[in-house]
Parts: C-alpha cells; sequence; structure tokens
C-alpha cells in the first residue's frame, strides 16, 4: 500500500539532508513534527513535515526545503511528462 500524503517533487538525496542555514547535518537537522497522516513505513519527504534544526533552532516545512534545494540546482518541472519530473533549467541558469 502507498503513502496517500503529498510528497515534496525534489526528494532531497543524504548528501543535501543538511540545514539550509547553518549545514548541520542529519544529527541536528531532521523532521521533528512528521506530517501524522503519513504511512509510518514511508521514507520519502512529505510538503507537510515539520523539519527543525537544534544548531540554529530553525524551523521549516518539508516543501520549504525541498523547493530551496530545487531552486539551489536550478531544476525545473519537466515539461513533457507534465510536471512530475524534474529537469536542469538551461535557458534561466
Amino acid at each position: 500500500m502507498s503513502c496517500s500524503e503529498k510528497h515534496t517533487k525534489y526528494q532531497p538525496t543524504e548528501n543535501e539532508w543538511r540545514c539550509p542555514w547553518c549545514g548541520a547535518d542529519n544529527k541536528s537537522f531532521y523532521i521533528e513534527e512528521p506530517i501524522e497522516t503519513a504511512r509510518d513505513d514511508c521514507e520519502k519527504l512529505h510538503e507537510g513535515d515539520g523539519l527543525y534544526c537544534y544548531i540554529c533552532k530553525d524551523a521549516l516545512s518539508g516543501k520549504a526545503f525541498a523547493a530551496q534545494i530545487q531552486k539551489t540546482k536550478n531544476l525545473i518541472p519537466c515539461k513533457h511528462c507534465k510536471g512530475s519530473g524534474l529537469v536542469k533549467d538551461v535557458i534561466h541558469g
């Protein structure tokens, strides 16, 4: 059975899982408040997950975190697969 909650379009890699403000790794920056209605065994980042950094005491949603990485990597929704995938923006990048 699949998870019914909305996942972020971009799923951060293990190396990208760092606080966007102070660079803390996944020991200090992690999902503190997972969305309650997501499956317990779902390993994907959900838009509604609450992320928190214990080093700099900052918080953001899974959606905001994924969007920051997506912007940094200059990725846009793919027009050929109706936005379900991401590709490098070569026109504006």
